[in-house]
């Protein structure tokens, strides 16, 4: 047996065009091919990873478009989750579908054991 490595905490924040992007998720793939829990972006354009092994990592960005509001769901319009979706979409910042997959992506990382700060730009 080979000694593990402690998981590392990897920080950092997601921009295009170098404009903050406001949702999303942040995807890890270590070189075992294993993915580390994504990161979700935050409306300020940041997010952490905790627990990510050590070592190259490729690097994905997944930010799907925002629901479509319908009537149907408009008619609840005091509903809670319906104010926080209209929001989000307000907000969201459509980004290239290209960094999607970590495998095609062309987004790589060093993961050093610890604290990591990973700042992705996306063009």
């Amino acid at each position: 047996c080979s000694p593990s490595l402690p998981a590392a905490t990897v920080v950092g924040s997601v921009t295009y065009n170098g404009m903050p992007v406001t949702s999303g998720d942040v995807v890890m793939i270590g070189g075992d091919g294993r993915p580390a829990l994504p990161g979700r972006v935050r409306a300020d354009g940041t997010f952490t990873i905790g627990r990510v092994l050590p070592g190259m990592v490729k690097v994905g960005f997944f930010n799907p478009s925002p629901p479509a509001l319908t009537q149907a769901n408009s008619a609840a319009a005091e509903d809670e989750e319906l104010k926080q979706m209209r929001e989000m979409a307000k907000l969201y910042v459509r980004t290239p579908e290209k960094y999607a997959d970590p495998q095609q992506s062309g987004l790589s990382f060093d993961v050093k054991p610890g604290h990591n700060e990973c700042n992705i730009e996306l063009k």
